[in-house]
């Protein structure tokens, strides 16, 4: 057994309040991600003002207000029902007719797998890096910009590897030109203590 990720990252999901489990040392990509477990939304300084009040425990506006008490957890956990289908990534109550295969329970994507993808792929490899990089990995999806956080699951370091960022609009064919690494990424998401502040101004 072995850790799903690396010590820098794992200290950053301990300040956030989240846990891990241990891997198998051949564990998948998607292994490893569903190893790490938030009690909250994460969020980043760039979203609050952006936030619904659902969106991090709250009931109504007015409960911004009142924030002495700490915020309810809220369990991390995709949409339910976030999958492939087609060349994009679906969530919520999907109405989408779909192929026969062409849905996937998991966060997890093959680009090669879809012959409608050409064009995600080429960029997908001309972004990351990697002319034989094909699967992603979803890590996260937010309401807002950008929609898709994931990291490439052949990234060459796999214990802190690079979160990239795309919006519905785009998906793999409109990437954000820079990456943090997993560790960086956490590392710009709020506790309470940061962002109940930020939540009151």
């Amino acid at each position: 057994m072995a850790l799903p990720f690396s010590p820098d990252v794992l200290r950053q999901v301990a300040r956030l309040g989240g846990t891990w489990r241990e891997v198998p040392t051949d564990a998948s990509p998607l292994a490893r991600v569903e190893a790490l477990s938030f009690p909250k939304r994460l969020v980043s300084a760039e979203e609050v003002p952006y936030l619904h009040p659902a969106e991090v425990g709250l009931p109504d506006v007015e409960a911004f207000i009142a924030l002495d008490a700490p915020l309810p957890d809220v369990p991390v956990a995709l949409p339910c029902g976030v999958r492939w289908c087609g060349h994009e990534w679906q969530a919520g109550d999907i109405t989408y007719p779909w192929d026969e295969g062409r849905g996937r329970d998991l966060p997890l994507v093959d680009l090669t797998a879809d012959d409608a993808a050409v064009e995600e792929l080429e960029k997908f490899r001309q972004l990351v890096g990697d002319p034989r990089a094909s699967r992603a990995v979803l890590l996260t999806y937010s309401d807002g910009y950008p929609n898709y956080l994931f990291i490439n699951a052949d990234d060459p370091h796999p214990g802190d590897p690079a979160v990239w960022s795309t919006d519905h609009e785009g998906f793999f064919r409109e990437m954000e030109a820079t990456a943090p690494s997993l560790s960086d990424w956490l590392g710009r998401q709020l506790t309470d203590e940061e962002l109940y502040p930020l939540l009151r101004d």
